[in-house]
């Protein structure tokens, strides 16, 4: 068994193991339930990237398309990522133009400062790329980072920052897609 990116084939066992990632590295305010994640899920199940060593989820990312209402709320800097209802979620639709919220970027901490966030990155390039080719279109992608780390990695994909809220989180510029 070694490290693998999977993005397709996602089940509920690799989003619990997820889950506690995010419960071991975010603040409480950021923690979903897995029934909102699995609602998500139902509603598009493309929204997941997830690093994988054994069998065992060590790093994932989300990025899901969302409504314009959404992304425009979060892009205010009023709320967090948290507030995002399955409705909110949108599902995928050839010839369609979407914007999109990158989250939850984390890596576990043994094996941080080995590339896999870039990794991560880099899949979900591809997949984007993938959408692409499917009809399937991004104009905005914003993300919220909560650390230096998220921040490097945010800008290094391409992300710009476009401030900093109450909550200390930073909002990255819309990227757009040509």
């Amino acid at each position: 068994k070694s490290l693998k990116i999977i993005s397709l084939d996602i089940n509920e066992e690799m989003i619990k193991e997820a889950l506690l990632l995010d419960k071991k590295y975010y603040s409480a305010e950021y923690h979903l339930s897995l029934e909102q994640c699995l609602g998500y899920f139902e509603r598009n199940n493309q929204i997941y990237v997830m690093l994988v060593n054994n069998d065992y989820v060590i790093g994932y990312l989300n990025f899901s398309p969302i409504t314009e209402d959404k992304y425009d709320e979060l892009a205010s800097g009023s709320c967090i990522d948290t507030s995002i209802q399955s409705k909110d979620i949108c599902q995928y639709k050839c010839n369609h133009i979407y914007s999109a919220y990158l989250s939850s970027i984390v890596v576990d901490e043994q094996y941080r400062s080995l590339g896999y966030g870039n990794m991560l990155l880099k899949a979900l390039s591809e997949k984007i790329i993938n959408l692409y080719d499917k009809g399937i279109y991004f104009k905005r992608i914003i993300a919220d980072v909560l650390n230096d780390a998220g921040k490097a990695l945010a800008i290094n994909f391409g992300l710009q920052e476009k401030k900093a809220t109450k909550k200390k989180t930073i909002k990255a510029e819309e990227k757009e897609n040509n």
